[in-house]
């Protein structure tokens, strides 16, 4: 059985919230043992190797840090999303077919996958081509990286 591009719309929109809130329990995780390494670091060490092991640490946990914000981000965007809702212009939550191999979601960057429809693609709006399709209706063209796209449908 073949999936309409809604359905498959609303599977993508799913399995990218599902990767994000992995990707925040693995990072919370993750900064959570590094501060219990960071307390016993605390209790055994002493002098210029405990100070250089500290610091080694806290950077570790800042650049988790960073990475959980962004998380944190990508998610809030993505609850901002009904996949269920028919865009009628490239805009955040529209599922846009071009012409040319892929179809562009625009939401979060970073995810993509192959489909019986061609692969699909997420991109921000904010990323090159979203800004470049952005605000584009079915049967407009947009030019990116010289090369001109017809928009096919938006869903």
């Amino acid at each position: 059985m073949s999936l309409s591009l809604t359905d498959i719309k609303i599977a993508f929109h799913t399995k990218s919230c599902e990767d994000v809130n992995i990707k925040i329990d693995r990072l919370d995780h993750s900064i959570h043992e590094i501060t219990e390494a960071l307390s016993d670091e605390t209790k055994s060490s002493a002098g210029d190797k405990y100070e250089t092991g500290r610091e080694m640490i806290k950077q570790e946990i800042d650049k988790l840090e960073v990475q959980l914000i962004i998380a944190r981000k990508e998610l809030q965007t993505l609850t901002q999303i009904n996949p269920s809702r028919l865009c009628q212009s490239a805009e955040l939550g529209a599922l846009v077919t071009v012409t040319g191999p892929m179809s562009y979601f625009l939401s979060i960057s970073g995810h993509k996958i192959d489909t019986n429809k061609g692969a699909i693609v997420s991109i921000a709006p904010m990323s090159p081509i979203g800004q470049a399709m952005l605000g584009c209706k079915t049967g407009e063209t947009f030019k990116f990286g010289g090369k001109p796209f017809l928009i096919q449908s938006i869903i």
